[in-house]
Protein backbone atom coordinates (compact mmCIF):
# COMPACT_ATOMS: atom_id res chain seq x y z
CA UNK A 1 0.00 0.00 0.00
CA UNK A 2 1.22 3.66 -0.99
CA UNK A 3 2.16 5.92 2.07
CA UNK A 4 0.18 9.01 1.78
CA UNK A 5 2.41 12.17 1.85
CA UNK A 6 2.15 14.04 4.63
CA UNK A 7 -0.27 16.65 4.87
CA UNK A 8 -2.46 15.00 1.79
CA UNK A 9 -5.86 13.28 2.59
CA UNK A 10 -7.22 10.71 0.08
CA UNK A 11 -10.25 11.52 -1.72
CA UNK A 12 -12.31 9.94 -4.63
CA UNK A 13 -9.92 12.31 -7.06
CA UNK A 14 -6.60 10.47 -5.28
CA UNK A 15 -4.33 12.80 -2.73
CA UNK A 16 -5.55 16.18 -2.50
CA UNK A 17 -3.98 18.83 0.17
CA UNK A 18 -6.01 18.45 3.69
CA UNK A 19 -7.21 22.04 3.47
CA UNK A 20 -8.69 21.24 0.67
CA UNK A 21 -12.60 20.12 0.09
CA UNK A 22 -13.60 17.99 -2.76
CA UNK A 23 -16.91 19.62 -4.18
CA UNK A 24 -19.23 20.15 -7.24
CA UNK A 25 -18.66 22.96 -9.72
CA UNK A 26 -22.51 24.30 -8.75
CA UNK A 27 -21.07 24.30 -4.85
CA UNK A 28 -18.22 26.91 -5.59
CA UNK A 29 -20.56 28.99 -8.44
CA UNK A 30 -23.39 29.65 -10.00
CA UNK A 31 -24.19 28.10 -12.78
CA UNK A 32 -26.32 30.11 -15.82
CA UNK A 33 -27.45 33.00 -13.35
CA UNK A 34 -30.90 34.27 -13.84
CA UNK A 35 -31.22 37.18 -15.99
CA UNK A 36 -32.18 40.56 -13.97
CA UNK A 37 -34.22 43.24 -14.80
CA UNK A 38 -32.54 46.44 -15.49
CA UNK A 39 -33.66 50.00 -16.64
CA UNK A 40 -34.00 49.35 -20.37
CA UNK A 41 -32.15 53.38 -20.72
CA UNK A 42 -29.14 51.55 -19.62
CA UNK A 43 -25.91 50.56 -21.62
CA UNK A 44 -24.86 47.28 -21.62
CA UNK A 45 -21.50 45.51 -23.46
CA UNK A 46 -22.43 42.81 -26.20
CA UNK A 47 -19.78 40.32 -26.41
CA UNK A 48 -20.25 37.71 -29.48
CA UNK A 49 -18.62 34.62 -29.60
CA UNK A 50 -16.06 35.54 -33.11
CA UNK A 51 -15.04 38.62 -30.05
CA UNK A 52 -13.40 36.09 -28.01
CA UNK A 53 -10.06 34.39 -29.37
CA UNK A 54 -9.39 30.52 -29.23
CA UNK A 55 -6.87 31.68 -26.21
CA UNK A 56 -9.03 33.25 -23.68
CA UNK A 57 -9.67 36.66 -24.96
CA UNK A 58 -11.88 39.11 -25.25
CA UNK A 59 -10.73 41.44 -28.25
CA UNK A 60 -14.34 43.53 -28.91
CA UNK A 61 -17.26 44.71 -26.76
CA UNK A 62 -20.54 46.77 -28.21
CA UNK A 63 -21.72 48.90 -26.19
CA UNK A 64 -25.97 48.21 -26.50
CA UNK A 65 -28.77 49.44 -25.59
CA UNK A 66 -30.44 47.35 -23.14
CA UNK A 67 -33.62 47.42 -24.93
CA UNK A 68 -32.11 45.54 -27.87
CA UNK A 69 -30.33 42.52 -26.36
CA UNK A 70 -32.59 42.37 -23.54
CA UNK A 71 -34.25 39.23 -25.17
CA UNK A 72 -32.47 36.64 -26.87
CA UNK A 73 -28.93 36.58 -25.65
CA UNK A 74 -27.50 35.25 -22.79
CA UNK A 75 -26.49 38.13 -19.50
CA UNK A 76 -23.54 38.28 -17.50
CA UNK A 77 -22.05 40.24 -15.40
CA UNK A 78 -18.26 41.63 -15.04
CA UNK A 79 -15.70 38.72 -13.22
CA UNK A 80 -18.38 36.24 -14.62
CA UNK A 81 -16.75 33.36 -16.82
CA UNK A 82 -18.09 32.54 -20.18
CA UNK A 83 -17.29 29.15 -22.21
CA UNK A 84 -18.72 28.18 -25.28
CA UNK A 85 -20.98 24.81 -25.08
CA UNK A 86 -21.44 23.76 -28.74
CA UNK A 87 -18.89 22.46 -31.25
CA UNK A 88 -16.84 23.36 -32.56
CA UNK A 89 -16.49 26.62 -30.67
CA UNK A 90 -16.28 24.72 -27.51
CA UNK A 91 -13.01 22.23 -28.77
CA UNK A 92 -10.98 25.73 -30.12
CA UNK A 93 -11.51 26.91 -26.28
CA UNK A 94 -13.64 29.69 -26.44
CA UNK A 95 -13.72 31.15 -22.67
CA UNK A 96 -13.41 33.99 -21.11
CA UNK A 97 -13.01 35.71 -18.05
CA UNK A 98 -15.04 39.55 -18.51
CA UNK A 99 -14.76 42.46 -16.88
CA UNK A 100 -14.89 46.19 -17.80
CA UNK A 101 -18.56 45.52 -19.03
CA UNK A 102 -20.38 48.79 -19.64
CA UNK A 103 -22.36 49.01 -16.27
CA UNK A 104 -21.32 46.30 -15.07
CA UNK A 105 -23.34 44.20 -17.47
CA UNK A 106 -22.94 41.95 -20.87
CA UNK A 107 -25.17 39.85 -23.17
CA UNK A 108 -24.19 37.66 -25.34
CA UNK A 109 -24.66 34.71 -27.68
CA UNK A 110 -27.47 31.47 -26.28
CA UNK A 111 -24.21 29.34 -26.84
CA UNK A 112 -22.58 30.91 -23.73
CA UNK A 113 -22.61 28.72 -20.29
CA UNK A 114 -21.89 31.15 -17.80
CA UNK A 115 -20.00 30.59 -14.25
CA UNK A 116 -19.99 33.18 -11.78
CA UNK A 117 -17.74 32.57 -8.41
CA UNK A 118 -19.32 32.28 -4.93
CA UNK A 119 -17.93 32.89 -1.37
CA UNK A 120 -15.93 29.47 -2.31
CA UNK A 121 -14.67 30.79 -5.19
CA UNK A 122 -13.12 33.38 -6.87
CA UNK A 123 -13.39 34.51 -10.94
CA UNK A 124 -9.60 33.28 -11.80
CA UNK A 125 -9.89 30.22 -10.48
CA UNK A 126 -13.07 29.26 -12.32
CA UNK A 127 -11.28 30.32 -15.59
CA UNK A 128 -8.30 28.21 -14.63
CA UNK A 129 -10.58 25.22 -13.75
CA UNK A 130 -13.04 25.27 -16.84
CA UNK A 131 -9.66 25.61 -19.39
CA UNK A 132 -7.85 22.36 -17.86
CA UNK A 133 -7.21 20.13 -19.89
CA UNK A 134 -9.31 17.76 -16.85
CA UNK A 135 -12.47 19.32 -17.80
CA UNK A 136 -12.24 19.96 -21.32
CA UNK A 137 -11.68 16.20 -21.72
CA UNK A 138 -14.58 15.64 -19.64
CA UNK A 139 -16.72 17.62 -21.07
CA UNK A 140 -16.75 16.72 -24.45
CA UNK A 141 -16.91 12.99 -23.83
CA UNK A 142 -20.40 14.25 -21.79
CA UNK A 143 -21.41 16.37 -24.53
CA UNK A 144 -24.50 15.81 -26.21
CA UNK A 145 -26.72 16.19 -29.66
CA UNK A 146 -26.01 15.23 -33.16
CA UNK A 147 -22.77 15.32 -34.58
CA UNK A 148 -22.56 18.35 -35.79
CA UNK A 149 -24.89 20.37 -32.93
CA UNK A 150 -22.79 18.67 -30.10
CA UNK A 151 -23.30 20.95 -26.69
CA UNK A 152 -22.31 20.89 -22.97
CA UNK A 153 -24.92 20.23 -21.03
CA UNK A 154 -25.32 21.95 -17.98
CA UNK A 155 -25.99 19.23 -15.53
CA UNK A 156 -22.63 18.43 -16.45
CA UNK A 157 -20.99 21.21 -15.39
CA UNK A 158 -22.94 21.75 -12.13
CA UNK A 159 -21.88 18.19 -11.51
CA UNK A 160 -18.60 18.20 -12.07
CA UNK A 161 -16.11 17.19 -9.33
CA UNK A 162 -12.96 19.33 -8.28
CA UNK A 163 -10.81 19.63 -5.90
CA UNK A 164 -11.55 23.19 -4.11
CA UNK A 165 -8.60 24.76 -2.50
CA UNK A 166 -8.68 27.86 -0.04
CA UNK A 167 -9.54 30.94 -1.44
CA UNK A 168 -6.13 32.51 -0.27
CA UNK A 169 -4.52 29.31 -2.35
CA UNK A 170 -7.01 30.06 -5.08
CA UNK A 171 -5.63 34.07 -5.54
CA UNK A 172 -1.88 32.29 -5.93
CA UNK A 173 -2.62 29.32 -8.51
CA UNK A 174 -4.70 31.74 -10.29
CA UNK A 175 -2.05 34.60 -9.97
CA UNK A 176 0.77 32.32 -10.76
CA UNK A 177 -1.56 30.80 -14.44
CA UNK A 178 -2.21 34.68 -15.05
CA UNK A 179 1.55 35.79 -15.16
CA UNK A 180 2.12 32.52 -17.46
CA UNK A 181 -0.87 33.70 -19.69
CA UNK A 182 0.65 37.64 -20.01
CA UNK A 183 3.67 35.97 -21.03
CA UNK A 184 2.02 34.58 -23.86
CA UNK A 185 -0.05 37.35 -24.85
CA UNK A 186 3.16 39.11 -24.78
CA UNK A 187 4.45 36.81 -27.19
CA UNK A 188 1.34 36.72 -29.43
CA UNK A 189 2.05 40.11 -29.68
CA UNK A 190 5.55 40.23 -31.30
CA UNK A 191 4.22 37.33 -33.47
CA UNK A 192 1.60 39.42 -34.93
CA UNK A 193 3.99 42.53 -34.97
CA UNK A 194 6.52 40.41 -37.00
CA UNK A 195 3.86 39.21 -39.41
CA UNK A 196 2.81 42.58 -40.18
CA UNK A 197 5.89 43.65 -40.63
CA UNK A 198 6.73 40.66 -43.01
CA UNK A 199 2.93 41.64 -44.90
CA UNK A 200 4.76 45.33 -45.25
CA UNK A 201 8.23 43.92 -46.85
CA UNK A 202 6.84 41.60 -49.14
CA UNK A 203 4.74 43.98 -50.66
CA UNK A 204 7.47 46.51 -50.95
CA UNK A 205 10.28 43.86 -51.57
CA UNK A 206 8.62 41.83 -54.22
CA UNK A 207 7.09 45.10 -55.90
CA UNK A 208 10.23 47.78 -55.84
CA UNK A 209 12.95 45.59 -55.03
CA UNK A 210 15.59 47.09 -52.90
CA UNK A 211 17.38 50.38 -53.18
CA UNK A 212 16.12 50.92 -57.27
CA UNK A 213 15.08 54.76 -57.78
CA UNK A 214 14.22 54.62 -61.63
CA UNK A 215 11.03 52.62 -62.67
CA UNK A 216 8.96 51.35 -65.73
CA UNK A 217 5.20 50.71 -66.60
CA UNK A 218 4.79 46.76 -67.36
CA UNK A 219 1.65 44.91 -67.97
CA UNK A 220 1.80 43.65 -64.05
CA UNK A 221 2.08 47.57 -62.91
CA UNK A 222 5.00 49.53 -62.06
CA UNK A 223 8.43 47.89 -61.57
CA UNK A 224 12.44 48.78 -61.01
CA UNK A 225 14.22 49.54 -64.74
CA UNK A 226 15.92 46.04 -64.26
CA UNK A 227 13.49 44.32 -63.73
CA UNK A 228 11.62 41.56 -66.40
CA UNK A 229 8.42 40.35 -66.68
CA UNK A 230 8.34 36.98 -67.99
CA UNK A 231 5.90 34.23 -67.77
CA UNK A 232 6.07 31.48 -64.52
CA UNK A 233 6.89 28.52 -66.73
CA UNK A 234 10.03 29.79 -68.04
CA UNK A 235 12.05 30.15 -65.58
CA UNK A 236 10.25 27.39 -63.05
CA UNK A 237 9.33 23.70 -64.35
CA UNK A 238 5.66 23.35 -63.12
CA UNK A 239 5.15 19.98 -62.10
CA UNK A 240 1.49 18.40 -61.57
CA UNK A 241 1.41 15.37 -58.96
CA UNK A 242 -0.66 11.70 -59.43
CA UNK A 243 -2.28 9.24 -57.09
CA UNK A 244 -0.86 5.67 -57.21
CA UNK A 245 -4.16 2.74 -57.15
CA UNK A 246 -5.84 2.70 -53.85
CA UNK A 247 -6.38 -0.72 -54.23
CA UNK A 248 -3.17 -1.99 -55.16
CA UNK A 249 -1.58 -2.88 -51.57
CA UNK A 250 2.18 -2.79 -53.67
CA UNK A 251 1.75 0.71 -54.60
CA UNK A 252 1.70 1.70 -51.17
CA UNK A 253 2.60 -0.99 -48.43
CA UNK A 254 5.99 -0.59 -46.76
CA UNK A 255 6.21 2.59 -49.23
CA UNK A 256 9.35 5.14 -48.54
CA UNK A 257 8.88 7.62 -50.73
CA UNK A 258 7.33 10.93 -49.04
CA UNK A 259 3.55 11.80 -50.84
CA UNK A 260 2.29 14.83 -49.81
CA UNK A 261 -1.52 15.88 -50.00
CA UNK A 262 -2.49 19.69 -49.06
CA UNK A 263 -3.17 18.36 -45.59
CA UNK A 264 0.52 18.27 -45.35
CA UNK A 265 1.41 21.47 -46.71
CA UNK A 266 -1.07 23.29 -44.36
CA UNK A 267 0.04 21.88 -40.99
CA UNK A 268 3.60 22.46 -41.68
CA UNK A 269 5.82 25.40 -41.88
CA UNK A 270 8.08 26.41 -44.93
CA UNK A 271 9.62 23.30 -44.71
CA UNK A 272 8.37 20.19 -45.66
CA UNK A 273 10.73 16.90 -44.50
CA UNK A 274 7.50 14.09 -44.01
CA UNK A 275 4.56 13.25 -44.84
CA UNK A 276 1.61 11.20 -43.50
CA UNK A 277 2.13 8.41 -46.65
CA UNK A 278 4.21 7.20 -48.81
CA UNK A 279 4.50 5.18 -51.63
CA UNK A 280 6.24 2.40 -53.27
CA UNK A 281 8.87 2.93 -56.13
CA UNK A 282 6.72 0.81 -57.92
CA UNK A 283 3.38 3.31 -56.85
CA UNK A 284 5.54 6.03 -58.76
CA UNK A 285 6.48 3.80 -61.65
CA UNK A 286 2.96 3.45 -62.34
CA UNK A 287 1.21 6.45 -61.88
CA UNK A 288 2.26 10.11 -63.70
CA UNK A 289 3.69 11.43 -60.24
CA UNK A 290 6.84 12.16 -60.55
CA UNK A 291 9.63 12.65 -57.63
CA UNK A 292 10.77 16.04 -56.81
CA UNK A 293 13.85 17.25 -55.90
CA UNK A 294 14.92 18.73 -52.90
CA UNK A 295 14.23 22.83 -53.10
CA UNK A 296 11.10 22.28 -55.27
CA UNK A 297 7.89 24.71 -53.64
CA UNK A 298 4.92 22.18 -53.62
CA UNK A 299 2.23 24.52 -54.52
CA UNK A 300 -1.80 23.32 -53.71
CA UNK A 301 -3.75 24.17 -57.15
CA UNK A 302 -7.17 23.06 -55.54
CA UNK A 303 -9.47 23.97 -52.67
CA UNK A 304 -6.82 25.92 -50.60
CA UNK A 305 -5.11 27.52 -53.51
CA UNK A 306 -1.49 28.99 -53.69
CA UNK A 307 -0.53 27.19 -49.90
CA UNK A 308 2.78 26.00 -50.41
CA UNK A 309 5.87 24.11 -48.70
CA UNK A 310 9.88 24.00 -49.58
CA UNK A 311 10.78 20.07 -49.49
CA UNK A 312 13.84 19.29 -47.57
CA UNK A 313 13.91 15.84 -49.04
CA UNK A 314 13.07 14.04 -51.99
CA UNK A 315 9.00 14.07 -52.47
CA UNK A 316 6.04 13.57 -54.79
CA UNK A 317 2.68 14.96 -54.41
CA UNK A 318 -0.93 13.60 -55.30
CA UNK A 319 -3.26 15.77 -57.69
CA UNK A 320 -3.80 18.73 -55.70
CA UNK A 321 -0.01 20.23 -56.80
CA UNK A 322 1.28 22.48 -59.76
CA UNK A 323 5.02 21.85 -57.76
CA UNK A 324 7.78 24.74 -59.32
CA UNK A 325 11.05 23.36 -59.82
CA UNK A 326 13.28 26.51 -60.57
CA UNK A 327 15.47 26.43 -63.24
CA UNK A 328 19.08 28.17 -63.51
CA UNK A 329 19.02 31.67 -62.13
CA UNK A 330 16.26 31.66 -60.34
CA UNK A 331 16.25 31.67 -56.42
CA UNK A 332 13.73 28.78 -55.04
CA UNK A 333 13.29 30.92 -51.48
CA UNK A 334 12.41 34.18 -54.17
CA UNK A 335 9.81 32.36 -55.34
CA UNK A 336 8.02 30.47 -52.65
CA UNK A 337 7.54 34.39 -50.95
CA UNK A 338 6.27 35.55 -54.43
CA UNK A 339 3.51 32.84 -54.59
CA UNK A 340 2.13 34.76 -52.06
CA UNK A 341 1.15 37.58 -54.06
CA UNK A 342 0.42 35.51 -56.88
CA UNK A 343 -2.30 34.00 -54.98
CA UNK A 344 -5.48 36.10 -55.54
CA UNK A 345 -4.23 36.15 -59.39
CA UNK A 346 -4.53 32.35 -59.35
CA UNK A 347 -7.33 32.27 -57.62
CA UNK A 348 -9.33 34.27 -60.00
CA UNK A 349 -8.18 31.93 -63.10
CA UNK A 350 -9.30 28.69 -60.72
CA UNK A 351 -11.72 27.06 -62.61
CA UNK A 352 -14.03 23.76 -61.63
CA UNK A 353 -17.14 22.45 -60.91
CA UNK A 354 -16.79 20.40 -57.63
CA UNK A 355 -13.89 22.93 -56.61
CA UNK A 356 -11.81 25.08 -57.91
CA UNK A 357 -8.64 24.69 -59.22
CA UNK A 358 -5.88 26.04 -61.28
CA UNK A 359 -4.54 24.22 -64.68
CA UNK A 360 -0.53 23.74 -65.17
CA UNK A 361 -1.52 25.88 -68.57
CA UNK A 362 -2.43 28.77 -65.85
CA UNK A 363 0.24 28.17 -63.73
CA UNK A 364 2.72 28.62 -66.78
CA UNK A 365 1.19 31.37 -68.26
CA UNK A 366 1.06 33.88 -65.21
CA UNK A 367 3.37 36.59 -65.55
CA UNK A 368 5.81 37.27 -62.90
CA UNK A 369 9.33 39.97 -62.30
CA UNK A 370 12.49 38.40 -62.57
CA UNK A 371 14.67 40.69 -60.41
CA UNK A 372 18.94 39.27 -60.76
CA UNK A 373 19.55 36.45 -59.35
CA UNK A 374 21.87 38.80 -56.56
CA UNK A 375 18.73 40.51 -55.54
CA UNK A 376 16.49 37.37 -55.76
CA UNK A 377 18.65 36.18 -52.77
CA UNK A 378 18.94 39.41 -50.58
CA UNK A 379 14.82 40.10 -50.82
CA UNK A 380 14.52 35.82 -49.91
CA UNK A 381 16.74 36.41 -47.63
CA UNK A 382 15.33 39.70 -45.75
CA UNK A 383 12.04 37.94 -45.43
CA UNK A 384 14.05 34.51 -44.32
CA UNK A 385 15.19 36.67 -41.25
CA UNK A 386 11.33 37.88 -40.33
CA UNK A 387 10.37 34.13 -40.94
CA UNK A 388 12.79 33.19 -38.43
CA UNK A 389 11.59 35.60 -35.82
CA UNK A 390 8.10 34.53 -36.16
CA UNK A 391 9.28 31.15 -35.66
CA UNK A 392 11.43 31.92 -32.71
CA UNK A 393 8.49 33.44 -31.12
CA UNK A 394 6.16 30.77 -32.21
CA UNK A 395 8.03 28.18 -30.31
CA UNK A 396 8.39 30.26 -27.53
CA UNK A 397 5.13 30.45 -27.15
CA UNK A 398 4.55 26.90 -27.61
CA UNK A 399 6.88 26.42 -24.83
CA UNK A 400 5.24 29.14 -22.68
CA UNK A 401 2.04 26.46 -23.13
CA UNK A 402 3.33 23.30 -22.35
CA UNK A 403 4.24 25.01 -18.93
CA UNK A 404 0.64 26.11 -18.27
CA UNK A 405 -0.51 23.11 -18.88
CA UNK A 406 1.73 21.43 -17.14
CA UNK A 407 1.54 23.51 -13.75
CA UNK A 408 -2.05 23.68 -14.44
CA UNK A 409 -2.64 19.98 -13.85
CA UNK A 410 -0.14 19.95 -10.70
CA UNK A 411 -1.45 23.16 -9.36
CA UNK A 412 -4.80 22.75 -9.75
CA UNK A 413 -4.66 18.93 -7.82
CA UNK A 414 -2.43 20.08 -5.24
CA UNK A 415 0.31 17.73 -6.51
CA UNK A 416 2.42 20.94 -5.90
CA UNK A 417 1.61 23.58 -3.69
CA UNK A 418 2.34 27.15 -3.24
CA UNK A 419 3.24 29.77 -0.36
CA UNK A 420 0.41 31.74 1.00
Amino acid sequence: MNKIREGYKVTELGEIPNEWSIMKLSEIAEINPRREVLEDKDTVSFIAMEDITNNGRVINKTDKLYEEVKKGYTPFKDNDVLLAKITPCFENGKRALVGKLSNGIGFGSTEFHVLRANKESISKFLYYVISSHRFMSKAENNMTGSAGQKRVPTEFIKDYVLAVPTIKEQEKIASILSTIDEQIDNVDALIEKNKELKKGLMQTLLTKGIGHTKFKTTEIGEIPEEWEVNNLGNIVEVISGATPKTNINEYWDNGDIYWATPSDITSNGKYISVTEKKITENGLRNCSAKLLPIGSILMSSRATIGERCINTVPMTTNQGFKSLVCKDGINNEFIYYYVDILKEKLMGLASGSTFLEVSKKVVEDIKVVIPSLEEQEKIASILSEVDKKIDDYENKKQKLEELKKGLMQQLLTGMIRVTV
